[in-house]
């Protein structure tokens, strides 16, 4: 439906020019306007990835999370998905697969299980970087409570930079070339 909504053009026109009746046009088009506005949210709302501000404000509401000020709409997004993935067995499989589907894909995120010291390491990609705080607390729901938790950034190294020449490395500073976003990273 086409907005805003004109009902006076669906009266004959001897009764356009009377006033009630084109008063009551107007008042209905706008009510149907409305409708169709709520209809339009709620379908924009259907899906947690296409969430609008006034759902995941709902959805926040409903789960009693606290957005910080800092947190963008996917950061928003990404905390409710996190708490929507409910129970599951609590396997190395099962987690790897959990982080992959928040985090955004498999290069964003590595798992390594050190058995043998009681010890699982996770590393985030820096475009996930946003996402650290629930990525660690999805992972300490999980995690057995004889295991540590090294959990940390993948920063850049010396081999994501080779492409670049040192002209074009010199003008920021090594903690920017550790810590900033590169192309493939």
């Amino acid at each position: 439906m086409r907005l805003p909504v004109t009902l006076i053009n669906y009266l004959p026109e001897f009764l356009r020019e009377i006033r009630e009746y084109s008063q009551i046009m107007n008042i209905t088009g706008y009510e149907i306007e409305q409708a169709e506005r709520s209809r339009r949210s709620v379908l924009e709302n259907t899906f947690i990835d296409d969430l609008n501000e006034l759902g995941i404000e709902r959805w926040e509401k409903m789960l009693n999370l606290h957005p910080k000020d800092t947190e963008t709409k996917a950061d928003r997004i990404f905390r409710i998905k996190s708490y929507m993935t409910g129970d599951r067995p609590y396997t190395l499989i099962a987690l790897t697969r959990q982080l992959e589907q928040l985090c955004g894909g498999s290069e964003r995120v590595t798992i390594k299980l050190e058995a043998d010291k009681y010890t699982l390491k996770v590393e985030i990609s820096l475009k996930a970087k946003n996402q650290m705080d629930e990525v660690t607390k999805i992972i300490k729901k999980m995690l057995p409570c004889n295991m540590i938790l090294d959990c940390g950034l993948k920063y850049n190294k010396y081999n994501m930079l080779k492409p670049y020449t040192y002209g074009q490395l010199s003008k920021y500073t090594n903690t920017q070339l550790r810590e900033s976003v590169l192309g493939g990273n």
